[in-house]
């Protein structure tokens, strides 16, 4: 279920403020959490292996990259290198002293186009009315008489019953 937020954004076209969802992230996986997610998908490989797998995969799609390569990788799509530069007033002007940015694009493939076919969407609030939301709830909890941090209502803070 992807979560987003709406807000107000200046339409880039025509300049007139629109409402646009955010996407809102639900979690964030390290290296080594989702290389255990992929272990859980009937591998026949551990953790560990595909965890090396990815360690080395991000270390030599650095080095191709950086050889200019393009790496294609099947249904997940292209990578590739762009480059952000400071114009100069002619191609004789210009030197390697002009690029000031080395970028990685992700080429989509087809198991990564058209994804809004198989999302499901719920709305929730911004980030910024998110924390509002727990500070509010902190706040009454505490005009009550304290958290018990176990949502049972049951004990006070030290963890006797009251």
């Amino acid at each position: 279920m992807i979560k987003y937020s709406v807000g107000m954004r200046k339409n880039p076209s025509s300049g007139v403020y629109k409402a646009y969802a955010t996407a809102q992230v639900t979690e964030t996986l390290t290296l080594p959490q989702f290389a255990e997610h992929i272990s859980e998908h009937h591998s026949k490989y551990g953790k560990g292996d595909i965890y090396c797998v990815l360690i080395e995969m991000v270390s030599c799609m650095r080095e191709q990259l950086l050889l200019g390569n393009k790496i294609q990788l099947g249904d997940m799509g292209n990578f590739y290198i762009t480059l952000s530069s400071k114009g100069a007033d002619t191609c004789a002007d210009f030197s390697s002293q002009n690029i000031k940015a080395v970028n990685v694009t992700w080429e989509r493939g087809k198991d990564f186009k058209d994804l809004v076919e198989d999302a499901g969407f719920e709305e929730v609030g911004t980030r910024k009315e998110q924390a509002e939301l727990l500070k509010n709830k902190k706040e009454e909890s505490d005009a009550e008489g304290g958290n018990t941090g176990d949502d049972t209502g049951e004990g006070d803070e030290t963890g006797s019953e009251g």
